[in-house]
């Protein structure tokens, strides 16, 4: 969410030149009028072609649902409206904007820089070397959020928000700390693996059986702010799925404290670990766009050690069943929010309507029988269960 990334792929023979030019606006950029022009432009091109995008409209709705507070809330694209008519009405001249920010922002000391190319590592170092050194440094200049995007007054409640398309979904969105420091123990490997299994005491298979959904998908966003980060379970439902949520969300709880009870289990994480161990060992090259994309996450993870900043094998994750534990302990009715989209809500009229998608939704409490008051009760009784060992 912090990060601005600037990328170009050339022909090898001119991956010198283009280095060249973007070291020059790195440390001296021109931004002349006609040019910051036409990039307001692009923008504003680049925003209207996303706006009946489902997958970016599920995004921006669950910006709406934080505190504004927090930077997450921030328009993350920008348009004609933010950009170019703010300006004026302020009497703002956006092209020295533009320089302030430069000026204020970047910095080398949080910048990264990744080159893949068909040269020898010597060349590449001599040019990245002779090329960035000039780029300032001014110290930490990453903006600090000191209040939670979802605090206690951000969670406990129910978004309903209209889709573009037929897309009928429930997610379950939990507020966890940063995950950043665990990549050795991974812990959300095992999570999200039970988490997606279709097999005989699963959670999808349950919901199959009741004709309430169709897949489950389960992952943390890959969020670049110190000290949260968010975890989702996303219930892709039948339309009886929707208007049934309640009995799905008791059904994922029930799964939760399933896995809470029963405990970490280290034949199951060896198992994960095999079969990523088969993967790394016929492991497919990635093209240079992948391999870039993958090194500039990796990268600006302080806390992963150098030698796995290129590749580190999921089948070298250290099991910690503490860590496990207490990453479920999040995974709760009291710490989540509810997101549920679909075309038409029955029963709930969407009259509030988001800034900038114009996303039209309906914001409010859960049901203290799906939060504080949440308990498992007979119902679910013997229908989860961890899988049987393979």
């Amino acid at each position: 969410m912090l990060e601005t990334r600037y990328y170009f792929r050339v022909d090898n023979n001119a991956l010198e030149g283009a280095l060249s030019r973007l070291s020059c606006f790195l440390t001296n950029p021109l931004m002349d009028a006609d040019s910051t022009d036409r990039e307001l432009n692009a923008v504003d091109s680049e925003f209207k072609s996303k706006l009946q995008n489902d997958s970016r409209r599920s995004f921006v709705i669950l910006q709406s649902a934080a505190s504004k507070e927090h930077s997450f809330t921030n328009f993350g694209t920008g348009n004609d409206k933010t950009l170019r008519e703010s300006a004026k009405k302020r009497g703002l001249d956006i092209r020295e904007e533009l320089l302030k920010f430069h000026r204020k922002y970047y910095s080398a000391d949080i910048m990264k820089l990744v080159v893949v190319g068909n040269h020898s590592l010597d060349k590449l170092t001599e040019w990245a070397v002779s090329m960035f050194s000039g780029v300032e440094s001014k110290g930490n200049t990453k903006p600090i959020d000191d209040t939670p995007p979802f605090g206690r007054h951000e969670l406990g409640r129910v978004l309903r928000y209209e889709s573009v398309g037929k897309r009928n979904e429930l997610r379950f969105v939990f507020a966890i700390p940063e995950i950043k420091s665990m990549y050795k123990q991974d812990p959300y490997m095992y999570i999200c693996s039970l988490l997606r299994r279709s097999d005989e005491g699963s959670l999808l298979l349950y919901l199959k059986r009741l004709g309430l959904a169709n897949s489950i998908a389960s992952y943390h966003y890959g969020l670049d702010y110190d000290g949260f980060n968010l975890f989702t379970v996303h219930v892709y439902a039948t339309p009886s799925g929707i208007e049934r949520y309640a009995e799905i969300a008791h059904a994922v709880f029930a799964y939760l404290q399933m896995l809470a009870a029963t405990g970490p289990q280290k034949w199951y994480h060896d198992e994960l670990a095999a079969i990523c161990e088969i993967d790394y060992r016929f492991f497919v090259q990635r093209d240079a766009e992948d391999w870039r994309d993958f090194i500039l996450t990796n990268i600006h993870n302080e806390y992963l050690e150098p030698e796995h900043v290129v590749y580190k094998s999921r089948s070298s994750s250290t099991f910690d069943p503490q860590l496990i534990s207490k990453q479920l302990q999040y995974l709760t009715s009291t710490n989540y929010t509810l997101l549920i989209q679909t075309k038409k809500h029955k029963g709930v009229e969407c009259t509030s309507e988001e800034e900038h998608y114009g996303i039209k939704y309906d914001l409010r409490d859960l049901p203290t029988s799906l939060t504080s008051d949440l308990v498992v009760d007979d119902t679910h009784v013997g229908c989860f269960h961890m899988p049987a060992p393979n």
